[in-house]
């Protein structure tokens, strides 16, 4: 069972700045903010999503074939914090729309 996806960032202000608004558009919403992290819960409280300047005080860098999915209640929903991410500073490397998991 996956409880959590943490996400390291260099600079915590910044990036809390960031996720507040866009993760905002799905219905979710910082429920713990400390020192070094910031923990973001949808409306079950459950925090499922931190983010974190790394434990090992290293740079954080990014993982190329990383990816976190959010779940949108809509199309709408998606587009929405699809268009807020990328207003806020965010990129992406395609428009928002169904996934498919390969099988092979």
């Amino acid at each position: 069972m996956l409880s959590g996806v943490c996400i390291g960032t260099n600079n915590l202000s910044a990036a809390g700045k960031f996720y507040d608004e866009v993760l905002a558009t799905i219905g979710m919403k910082c429920a713990l903010s400390e020192p070094q992290e910031r923990g973001y819960a949808g409306a079950d409280g459950r925090i499922t999503l931190f983010v974190l300047v790394p434990y090992d005080k290293q740079k954080a860098t990014f993982g190329n074939g990383s990816q976190v999915m959010f779940y949108a209640a809509d199309e709408e929903a998606a587009n929405a914090f699809h268009a807020t991410a990328l207003r806020c500073g965010g990129t992406d490397e395609g428009a928002p729309g169904p996934r498919r998991v390969r099988t092979h």
